[in-house]
């Protein structure tokens, strides 16, 4: 019986423990984040026996658990793993983030390869591998410190960070890291799965027009409908619906949301109008001429081509026919 003791970071009213209210008006709690992962941990574990679990935070979120009695309790659970999922800060409004795990220096218990492992399986899962120089990194972290199970300590992506805000609010970024952390679980402890448990299969994405999702999350909803939704292509999409120097904001993104919604087509620039030329003459030369049109019977061809004229000879009706077409 493997157990394991699961941890979501903080609590709802830990100080400064926020995502930056310029990419989130609402300040949504590292708590709320955390603890949401570790629900659907507890939820897909379901799928499995031959473990048992310990939650070490407040599921209230209403105390912030001390550190020690979460490392203590652990310890009396007499826990095999650790997890405790947190998310990052640092970006300072920038851009670039990514998951970064930590694990006590020099570990015995959990090894380099197990943290390895594990990022792997949240990279595969999550995609938000980001731009950090050692995202398997060490550090004397007391919940590390004081746990004598193998422990493990995720940042699952930054709080102020334009590129991964849209994405760690996103209820699917959640489950997705939920569910590399149970992939790993099952495949380092050799869980197994729970007899008539069938793994759900994933729906292909479709393409309609408001995909069905209702929430304020741009990253969900460019899931539901199976578009990219990397910051890379919300800043495309952002430019092609006339929203300029895109940042990533809670504005900007919910400004993006709605225009989608509202199937707006892209702003494009305006087209030039056509020139009127000289509207009085009847001659195609002259015409093409005053419009500043090469006027060459090899250009006239390819003209009335363009316009649906076939076979052209430059025949008095077929120059005729071109001109008022050229006109409008």
């Amino acid at each position: 019986m493997v157990k394991i003791a699961l941890d979501a970071g903080h609590g709802i009213n830990t100080p400064g423990k926020r995502v930056m209210k310029r990419f989130d008006s609402k300040e949504t709690r590292e708590w709320t984040l955390n603890s949401r992962v570790a629900d659907y941990v507890e939820s897909y574990l379901r799928d499995y026996i031959g473990y048992s679990l310990l939650r070490l935070d407040d599921k209230t979120g209403k105390i912030d658990v001390p550190l020690t009695t979460r490392a203590r309790n652990s310890n009396n659970f007499k826990a095999d793993v650790l997890i405790s999922i947190h998310h990052n800060a640092g970006i300072g409004g920038g851009k670039g983030g990514g998951i970064v795990l930590y694990r006590y220096p020099n570990s015995t218990k959990f090894t380099r390869a197990m943290q390895k492992r594990l990022y792997n399986e949240l990279i595969k899962q999550t995609r938000l591998k980001g731009n950090r120089a050692n995202p398997l990194a060490q550090a004397n972290f007391a919940i590390l410190r004081q746990s004598r199970a193998a422990a493990v300590l995720i940042e699952n992506g930054f709080m102020d960070s334009a590129t991964d805000v849209p994405i760690i609010l996103s209820d699917t970024h959640a489950k997705k890291t939920a569910r590399a952390i149970v992939n790993w679980l099952a495949k380092e402890y050799k869980l197994s799965k729970r007899s008539g448990t069938k793994p759900k299969p994933t729906p292909k994405p479709t393409r309609p027009s408001t995909g069905g999702y209702q929430g304020n999350s741009i990253v969900d909803y460019l899931n539901s409908i199976g578009v990219n939704s990397s910051y890379a292509n919300r800043k495309k999409l952002a430019q092609q619906h006339g929203i300029r120097n895109y940042k990533g904001t809670a504005k900007q993104n919910l400004n993006l949301l709605n225009k989608l919604r509202a199937n707006e087509k892209p702003a494009n620039k305006p087209s030039k109008p056509k020139p009127k030329g000289d509207m009085k003459t009847n001659s195609i030369v002259d015409y093409l001429k005053s419009i500043n049109e090469n006027s060459s019977f090899e250009n006239r061809k390819k003209l009335a081509t363009k316009h649906g004229i076939k076979n052209y000879k430059g025949t008095a009706a077929q120059n005729l026919q071109l001109l008022k077409k050229l006109r409008g």
